[in-house]
């Protein structure tokens, strides 16, 4: 094996670790933002959890998670297409990759390239999915604003997975 063909390996292994860092990062702040928006816009969902997120939740399939919000019409089309191409390149780079492209020795350039790429990929939507909801989170959620516009929060944490891209502070 050469030194360059061990390199291109490496650097494919070294990404598919940063996607798997970022993807369960994402996963977290993914369910963490869908308790916190139950809890603010479902009262009773807050008064039966007491404002808690049991570590039983984080069982729960992100697939399944995108679903739920799915179905009540919780997420904009377009974010829910994102979140689920993620999930899909996510299982693919993590669970699939061999099974789909082969077992290949260090050598081959083009397929630890890929693999690499797809794992890149995996990476930037994972951040950039969690950057938005906490961006959200912090533009709207700010204790001392929230609470002098009450009326505002609520109808802005409703909005949680629809209006993901703003980001500015409020005034």
């Amino acid at each position: 094996r050469t030194l360059g063909a061990m390199n291109n390996m490496q650097s494919a292994h070294a990404a598919i670790g940063r996607a798997v860092c970022a993807s369960q990062d994402f996963e977290v702040v993914l369910l963490v933002s869908f308790e916190l928006f139950r809890m603010i816009t479902e009262p009773e969902y807050r008064e039966l959890t007491q404002g808690l997120i049991p570590p039983s939740k984080f069982k729960l399939p992100t697939k399944n998670l995108l679903k739920l919000l799915a179905e009540r019409n919780n997420i904009a089309p377009e974010l829910e297409a994102e979140i689920a191409n993620l999930l899909e390149d996510r299982h693919t780079a993590i669970h699939r990759w061999k099974l789909q492209n082969g077992f290949v020795d260090a050598t081959d350039k083009e397929y630890w390239g890929r693999y690499e790429a797809l794992a890149t990929k995996v990476e930037t939507q994972s951040n950039r999915v969690s950057r938005l909801l906490l961006s959200y989170f912090l533009k709207w959620a700010e204790p001392d604003w929230a609470r002098a516009h009450q009326d505002e929060y609520l109808k802005r944490m409703k909005l949680l997975f629809h209006n993901t891209t703003e980001r500015a502070v409020p005034k």
